[in-house]
């Protein structure tokens, strides 16, 4: 096997870890290993997924910000797969599919709020790691109760 090939693959391997590693880091509630997933700063647009205004800022504030939202939810279940990507050099561009369950029991709707669509990351090689730089979401499926990230938000601040 050719040295270009093995750094291939173990490109393609480590990218493949930072993208199932953002998931896990949310649903363990592990904020140091998601955080481990990006740079210094982040631009994350979710605008097709809800958010009204893109991210552009630092990597701490964006996991601050999720955390804030999950630790008020009573679970939450992230499958990422069909991962894809294309190295050149120092730089990659990925996508995945995702499925997304959130969960809040309450009185008053559904408790659960099921979402489904792509990821697109652009990642850096920082200091022989892959870092996420900027990523967007785009849901393509909804279902149940979208209000219970407004009541994990409140439930949080209590």
């Amino acid at each position: 096997m050719s040295s270009a090939l093995l750094q291939r693959l173990a490109d393609e391997s480590d990218i493949r870890d930072v993208v199932y590693r953002y998931a896990h880091g949310i649903d363990r509630r592990r904020w140091d290993e998601l955080r481990s997933c990006f740079g210094t700063s982040l631009v994350a647009d979710f605008t097709r997924a809800g958010r009204k205004e893109v991210f552009d800022g630092t990597a701490d504030d964006w996991v601050a910000g999720l955390r804030r939202l999950v630790e008020g939810m009573d679970g939450t279940h992230h499958v990422i797969a069909n991962v894809r990507m294309r190295v050149d050099g120092d730089r990659a561009e990925a996508s995945s599919s995702f499925h997304a369950l959130h969960r809040l029991l309450n009185d008053t709707g559904g408790s659960d709020y099921t979402v489904t669509g792509f990821y697109d990351y652009v990642l850096e090689r920082h200091e022989s790691a892959w870092r996420v730089v900027r990523y967007a979401a785009t849901m393509n499926i909804r279902q149940g109760n979208p209000h219970i990230f407004k009541l994990a938000a409140i439930k949080e601040q209590t």
